[in-house]
């Protein structure tokens, strides 16, 4: 005679695991798709970051540049604070709210045109180089002028670019003109255009020897010096604790 197997009673070491069981793969089905709803709404955000080709990612196709996360005006402040030269301190915040209303005009990230000004003039307002390029983003008057002319900028003569204002303003246009030249390149010529001048870059481009050297390393130095922008803030703050 068979014996009717009997049903797992509740509260039964056997009856516990199952119970366990579909509990966690209630939670592991949950987790999953929070997970993969976060890394969609990440992707989405991480195709507005201006991290991906450090400032020039952000287009005028883009959303408000306030749903962007840029460097705040106290870390900037605290960057031109620590090197800008022959700048007087107690203008410091006011050039700093400029850098940043820029930034969000043009759609580029802070750290970008600071890292750009860095390697350009290291935050020198009244240098001018060999070439005759002038103050805090190294113009030329020429770029300058053409620069005022197609954006509608107030610009006199060569000696406004020694006013640190009219330098960012001018300087940060042309860095926009050159996104939107240079759009479809690698960001690379962008930048080697800054450098070297749209002609000059055009010029060696045509000529099949042309290999990057210079203004590779030009490039490079803007791109590592972004992220150096970027915590620059925390550094300082760990400095001070440490009392260096």
């Amino acid at each position: 005679m068979s014996r009717e197997i009997p049903l797992l009673e509740r509260g039964s070491p056997v009856s516990q695991a199952g119970s366990f069981m579909k509990w966690f793969q209630r939670i592991f089905t949950w987790t999953a798709v929070v997970a993969a709803s976060a890394f969609v709404w990440q992707s989405s955000v991480s195709s507005l970051d201006p991290n991906d080709d450090y400032g020039f990612a952000m287009t005028r196709t883009n959303p408000d540049p306030e749903l962007i996360q840029m460097m705040p005006a106290e870390e900037i402040e605290k960057v031109l604070a620590d090197h800008l030269d022959l700048f007087p301190r107690s203008k410091v915040p006011s050039l700093s709210r400029h850098l940043l209303a820029l930034a969000r005009q043009h759609r580029m990230d802070p750290a970008f045109i600071l890292s750009v000004i860095q390697t350009e003039s290291t935050f020198r307002v009244k240098v001018k180089s060999y070439a005759g390029a002038i103050g805090l983003m190294q113009l030329m008057p020429a770029t300058a002028s053409a620069m005022a002319r197609r954006n509608g900028i107030p610009y006199k003569n060569s000696r406004s670019l020694h006013d640190p204002y009219t330098n960012l303003t001018l300087g940060v246009a042309y860095l926009a003109y050159l996104r939107d030249r240079y759009r479809g390149d690698s960001p690379y010529y962008q930048m080697a255009a800054y450098n070297l001048g749209p002609a000059r870059l055009n010029e060696l481009r045509a000529q099949k020897s042309f290999r990057p050297v210079g203004t590779k390393d030009y490039y490079l130095k803007i791109k590592k010096g972004m992220t150096r922008m970027r915590i620059y803030g925390a550094q300082a703050e760990r400095r001070e604790f440490a009392g260096v």
